[in-house]
Parts: structure tokens; C-alpha cells; sequence
């Protein structure tokens, strides 16, 4: 397949299990965008895209988004279009860049990233999404925000880690 594309402007809304699409293969763009809305579960794991993955301006208020073992070229959202996501899996998610909204400061985009990393269910511990967007920023020159990564994923990492009940209160710490 080529290109996939299924956005709001063609009145694309599906139910129940609204969209699977795990393994497939498209040579270029999957385009979830413009008014996209899905009520239930949108899965693309393990789906290999050559291009774009486009979820910008979708409706996520009643969807569950699973991109679990998928590879993409470029990541292309906003905020609006995950923050209302009722669940994430973000884990053995690969991309090579991601576009967000154009206003943002640097900053401000990672503290919007980590929120979308944390959109996961939070046991276990998955590593690998903070460890993949520290690897593209660093790809993209941004080594100060990749260290602000994964100083996050160590204290996510740390927040998991239950201290042994022999520790006395406040005595257990993560290096």
C-alpha cells in the first residue's frame, strides 16, 4: 500500500474496536489528521511506514492509540490531537523526527513530550519511549533537551522502584 489516509474531511469515524492495522506495510504517509475520530481502539503495532505518520488536529477525546512496536519516518501531531487520549502505548515506538506545533519553544515541547510519554500506563517501567525521543533530539542537535529526557525517565524510573522496609523514611534514593 502506498499511502493510507483517513481524515476528518472524509468523514472517517469508526466504533467499538474503531481501527486495526497491526503489521501492515505502507510505502509512504498514514494520515489520521483533520478531524480524524475514533470512539475505541486504534492499533497500529508493529506497523512499518515509510513515511509520515500524520495524527495532527485529530479528535482523540474517545480513542485509545496503540503504536507498540511500529516504526515511522516523521511523527507529525500537536497537543490537542493526544492530550485527550483515554490510553497510550508508546513502547518499541519508532520515528525519526517529530513536528509538532510550529509555536513552541524548545522547552515547552519537551515538557509537552514528557506529558505524552506519561499518557502510558505507568507499570511497568518502559524505558524505551524516553530513550527514542532523547535519541531524536540528539539527532536533531538538541542535546540539552535529550538530557532533560532522560534525567525524566531516570526519575520515572526511580518513582517505580519500591525501597526495601528495612530503609527508614526518606532514606531510599535512585542514582
Amino acid at each position: 500500500m502506498k499511502r493510507w489516509e483517513a481524515d476528518g474531511n472524509n468523514d472517517a469515524t469508526y466504533d467499538a474496536n474503531a481501527l486495526s492495522a497491526d503489521t501492515i506495510v505502507v510505502g509512504k504517509d498514514v494520515l489520521l489528521r483533520n478531524g480524524f475520530c475514533a470512539r475505541g481502539v486504534v492499533r497500529l503495532v508493529g506497523a512499518k511506514v515509510g513515511g509520515d505518520l500524520d495524527f495532527s488536529k485529530a479528535q482523540s477525546n474517545a480513542m485509545s492509540l496503540h503504536l507498540g512496536d511500529s516504526n515511522v519516518g516523521r511523527l507529525i501531531d500537536d497537543t490537542a490531537s493526544w492530550q485527550d487520549l483515554r490510553a497510550l502505548y508508546l513502547d518499541g515506538f519508532v520515528y525519526t523526527a517529530i513536528f509538532g506545533e510550529p509555536d513552541e519553544s524548545n522547552r515547552t515541547e519537551v515538557k509537552a513530550r514528557l506529558l505524552w510519554i506519561k499518557k502510558q500506563q505507568p507499570k511497568p517501567f518502559r524505558p524505551q519511549p524516553y530513550q527514542q525521543l532523547a535519541k531524536v533530539f540528539r539527532e536533531s542537535g538538541r542535546e540539552a533537551d535529550a538530557k532533560r529526557v532522560l534525567v525524566a525517565k531516570e526519575w520515572a524510573r526511580c518513582n517505580m522502584v519500591a525501597c526495601p522496609a528495612w530503609d527508614a523514611p526518606g532514606a531510599c534514593f535512585c542514582i
